[in-house]
């Protein structure tokens, strides 16, 4: 128990005097959310406390003594281990054992836990002998295809540290404070955009470094429980989002002096869709700098990570699986008749200002010949702005937003559109980000429209292959609609261009380059730990 003690509290006795600030780490914050789900008086007696701290916590002893108390809570709650790990005396002698932490996975359906999940396929298939770290109770639906035993997951516990807000404003209420964030001026009321501002004062404040904080001890006790009873890896790989994911990796990274590696999908304090406090800069310092290696999607991102960091840190895109898309070389048939409309669609989250499809609504309004042919499909969470938008540009009528789908679904519906829509944000800090829906498409192998950032790596890509086209010019977008509308043989064309290109972006081909991290950063010798 004490090198828990020590390798947490090191947190804040390494932050220079008078960091008040750091009081409010969301990781105290979550003791009280224990308090409160735990005492009789629930969340008044949170509160109480928290009161307390507010106070006292100025002075350093007492925050080491409160930090320390929360790991111990945490630390001596059951995990949930698999009773008897599977054997693989079969395994090459080229094999590696790979501790693989990721929040999100398998059956939980987020877009990160499609890579994840089909990582850890591909390397089991390798021959690898791989763990995983995961969480259960994520709140999101169980409907994402489970293609590993699941006696190699280990799904822990976490604590939520939006639990005492959902507490005090309902979960409904939350739901709709987040939606009106993202919506556009003005067409929320003044309370609603108050709120608003407020969950995004509260998010820069209690998400350090991301919500999901409360998963550390968990995940933290359940990779040391695994090390202990005999599974010692030779690499441990961290997948983030969450950063939390890596935070344990080099803190399991350090006590036992086993070489770690993480991989960031997106990046940590240089993501442009969130703001970031000096704390969580100096969390990502501090983390990040233990790690052997650093794997990202894109090399304008890997380029960040470069010039922050000494470490090697590789490419490892997003990719499709060729066995999801089984007539991805071929052409899909979709309704016909003289009363089809054309259908593009766009599946998954969407932010206002940002990732916007105001631009192609613009583009179908001032061309009277697409109002009457045209459909939009928006499949995802929070999308009510989304028909707002639509109404001020008057194609309502053509668009319809659905509740999110299952991948597989989602899959199906890109399979049947005529194009889909891929929405990137117009801003240089947007130039390195591919993100696994356009690897989705590709393996759909329909035209895709990118608007948006369009001299980023996901519009270069679309562009130099010959998926589609990168515009925000509203003519160029009519006449690429109206020209798949009205000739058969374009449509033709891009299947072939897809049957031909494709195939260099299935996930298989990516496995590759991260293994070669692998036997790079397990080859090096390491630090001795602290067992």
């Amino acid at each position: 128990m004490r090198s828990v003690f020590v390798s947490s509290c090191c947190v804040s006795a390494s932050l220079p005097t008078g960091s008040y600030f750091v009081i409010r780490c969301p990781i105290v914050i979550d003791c009280f959310f224990i308090l409160s789900s735990r005492c009789p008086f629930g969340a008044l007696s949170s509160l109480i406390v928290f009161s307390f701290f507010h106070h006292v916590a100025r002075q350093p002893i007492y925050w080491l003594a409160s930090y320390g108390a929360f790991i111990y809570l945490l630390s001596s709650t059951t995990v949930f281990l698999p009773s008897t790990l599977p054997s693989h005396n079969s395994m090459s002698k080229n094999s590696m054992r790979i501790l693989f932490l990721s929040y999100f996975f398998p059956p939980y359906n987020a877009i990160g836990a499609v890579r994840t999940g089909k990582l850890v396929k591909l390397l089991l298939q390798e021959g690898h002998d791989v763990r995983v770290i995961s969480a259960t109770r994520q709140g999101l639906p169980q409907n994402l295809d489970m293609d590993i035993s699941k006696s190699l997951v280990s799904y822990t516990d976490w604590v939520d540290v939006d639990m005492f807000l959902a507490r005090a404003l309902g979960k409904r209420a939350i739901t709709k404070i987040k939606s009106t964030s993202a919506a556009p001026n003005g067409r929320v009321g003044s309370l609603r955009r108050l709120l608003g501002m407020a969950s995004q004062l509260y998010v820069s404040w209690m998400h350090v470094p991301d919500r999901y904080i409360g998963w550390y001890p968990f995940a933290r006790r359940a990779s040391m429980q695994l090390i202990d009873n005999g599974w010692r890896p030779d690499v441990i790989y961290a997948s983030a989002t969450p950063y939390t994911a890596l935070m344990v990796a080099a803190s399991i990274g350090k006590k036992y002096g086993i070489p770690w590696v993480g991989e960031l999908r997106d990046l940590w304090t240089d993501n442009p869709y969130a703001r970031h406090r000096a704390l969580s800069k100096w969390l990502e310092q501090r983390t990040l700098r233990s790690a052997a290696a650093l794997v990202t999607v894109s090399e304008p991102l890997a380029n960040v990570l470069r010039g922050k960091y000494k470490c090697p840190c590789g490419v490892v895109m997003n990719g499709f699986d060729a066995e999801d898309f089984p007539a991805s070389t071929g052409h899909v048939d979709v309704e016909s008749g003289s009363d089809r409309r054309l259908r593009i669609v766009y599946t998954g989250q969407l932010y206002a200002g940002r990732r916007d499809p105001t631009v192609l609504f613009d583009a179908i309004n001032r061309s009277p010949g697409l109002k009457s042919k045209v459909q939009i499909d928006f499949y995802g969470r929070n999308l009510e702005w989304v028909s707002a938008r639509a109404y001020e540009y008057g194609v309502e009528h053509l668009v319809k937003v659905h509740d999110p789908v299952s991948r597989r679904e989602a899959i199906n519906i890109q399979r049947q559109a005529d194009i889909l829509l891929l929405l990137t944000w117009n801003d240089p800090r947007e130039r390195g980000v591919l993100t696994g829906k356009l690897f989705e498409y590709i393996g759909s192998s329909r035209p895709i429209l990118v608007l948006g950032h369009v001299e980023g790596d996901a519009a270069n890509l679309v562009r130099d292959e010959g998926f589609g086209i990168a515009s925000n010019d509203l003519a160029d977008i009519a006449n690429f609609i109206h020209t798949l509308m009205s000739d058969p043989s374009v449509g033709s064309s891009y299947n072939n261009v897809f049957r031909a290109r494709a195939g260099k972006y299935e996930r298989r081909q990516q496995l590759i380059k991260l293994l070669d991290v692998f036997n790079t950063v397990s080859a090096t010798p390491q630090k001795g730990g602290r067992e």
